[in-house]
């Protein structure tokens, strides 16, 4: 049976959503989770396992130890240890003068390490096993606050749909789809609400626990958005009752 779609599944929210939209449509889906053997990671993974589970999707966890490995030494610690909470995260907030120059203070590799990404290797992970299983398109769950903090993310998403079909002329119109671009988490928040996905299932916290810390900036967000939609937030956290 042919698939429509190839969905990246990290165990957070919004991919989470993601998938149960298209679902929802009728489109036919294979999943793909990218672990990057942080210490957060096997509750990533464990939550991207579940969803996928209860679509009835096919799961590829591909491992990528490799390039958190990379990182070290050259990166802070915060950037390369989820465990720790990332306040510099510039996939998901813009990073402003008096920020950045804080940030230069930290000793790394590079100046304005803050800015740099590792975002191409997900994509370029997900793209090839999309082209290696005739799949046609990667589905993505990027928000507007990610499309916010990197303005050109949706333009350079269209340059690597270009760069597939010159390297692969026979790639069929290889695309990348964003469906959720436009929406805030809150609103992704309230869209998975109705589709009755299991928001309670995904995972954002820095802390590996068995359940979210509910103080890291990524529990702040996620409890940010269930407010903002006036959804109850069936999360279990540090300190609140079940």
């Amino acid at each position: 049976m042919p698939v429509d779609h190839l969905v990246v599944l990290s165990g957070g929210l919004d991919s989470a959503v993601l998938a149960y939209k298209l679902k929802a449509e009728g489109r036919s889906l294979r999943a793909i989770h990218v672990d990057y053997r942080k210490t957060v990671s096997p509750r990533e993974r464990g939550a991207a396992k579940l969803i996928s589970l209860l679509l009835n999707i096919p799961l590829e966890i591909v491992e990528s130890g490799g390039m958190t490995e990379m990182q070290q030494g050259y990166m802070p610690w915060s950037r390369v240890e989820a465990e720790l909470d990332v306040k510099d995260d510039t996939l998901t907030r813009a990073i402003d003068a008096q920020t950045a120059a804080q940030l230069n203070k930290v000793v790394a590799g590079t100046t304005n390490w803050f800015h740099i990404t590792g975002i191409h290797h997900l994509i370029s992970t997900a793209t090839y096993l999309a082209q290696i299983t005739g799949i046609s398109s990667v589905a993505m769950g990027i928000t507007r606050e990610q499309a916010s903090a990197l303005p050109k993310l949706r333009a350079a998403l269209d340059a690597w749909e270009q760069f597939i079909a010159l390297l692969n002329p026979h790639a069929g119109g290889f695309s990348i789809l964003t469906p959720l671009i436009g929406m805030s988490k809150s609103e992704i928040v309230a869209l998975g609400s109705n589709l009755a996905t299991p928001l309670h299932a995904t995972w954002s916290c820095c802390v590996t626990s068995d359940i979210h810390c509910g103080e890291c900036t990524r529990c702040q967000d996620r409890r940010g958005a269930f407010a903002s939609a006036g959804i109850v937030d069936e999360t279990r956290y540090q300190g609140k009752s079940p």
